[in-house]
């Protein structure tokens, strides 16, 4: 029952990706970014807690999920 988890899942996921491919394709020449445009590729941005001081070395980690592949790692 384990593999048969693990090949439909691979299997979302490559259909998520293919989705996901055929938006690319379709916003190939973008000579702008639109709000229609980012509501198409981002399901939801996660901004994590700044740490460190108000200087200009401070940091804050944003996530970026899109849609049909979710979280893409750096």
């Amino acid at each position: 029952m384990e593999l048969t988890e693990l090949i439909t899942a691979e299997n979302e996921k490559s259909a998520s990706v293919t989705r996901f491919l055929g938006l690319v394709k379709k916003y190939t020449d973008i000579s702008e970014l639109t709000v229609e445009i980012v509501r198409v590729f981002i399901d939801r941005i996660v901004a994590h807690q700044a740490n460190g001081r108000k200087e200009k070395n401070r940091q804050q980690r944003i996530d970026i999920f899109y849609n049909f592949i979710e979280f893409l790692e750096e």
